[in-house]
């Protein structure tokens, strides 16, 4: 992986031109500079590596960490609790108003307004269910005579 895009391997940007066909792409430096900045980059990525062999090999004493800048550096430059206070207070309270109004009130009444409308409806309708065949076929009888009255008045036959 390290050596992608390094200046005996410029792959990467062969690599993307298919997700940036219609954009002007930058070529890479020419000359001398990418060895340049491969040599620095390097050097000091090998200088860091000799250090930190030094610090871990004579076991050397590391800082006391103590101090406001520790105390920064554990809780994470504090972003963990701004993302709370943030987001996850914010949202919260964007649930909980959701849960106690909107669902409450609105889904939980419309339900309940439903069925309060069919009760209405239902106690309206009841002295029509009276139980008796006799009645039930007085009804469709007289529907039928119902249409047949309004189709001879239309003069549909």
């Amino acid at each position: 992986g390290g050596r992608g895009n390094t200046p005996f391997k410029p792959t990467l940007e062969h690599f993307l031109e298919p997700a940036f066909e219609f954009v002007h792409m930058a070529h890479l430096p020419e000359g001398t500079t990418p060895w340049i900045l491969a040599i620095v980059s390097a050097s000091i990525a090998a200088i860091g590596i000799v250090l930190a062999a030094q610090v871990y090999l004579r076991r050397l004493s590391r800082p006391a960490e103590t101090g406001p800048v520790w105390q920064t550096l554990r809780r994470g430059y504090g972003v963990d609790e701004a993302y709370g206070k943030v987001f996850v207070g914010g949202g919260g309270a964007v649930s909980r108003w959701l849960a106690d109004v909107v669902d409450t009130k609105g889904v939980d009444g419309a339900v309940n307004g439903i069925g309060v409308v069919v009760q209405k409806v239902g106690g309206w309708l009841r002295p029509l269910q009276t139980g008796f065949v006799r009645s039930y076929a007085l009804w469709i009888l007289l529907g039928a005579v119902g249409l047949l009255a309004w189709f001879l008045s239309r003069g549909a036959f």
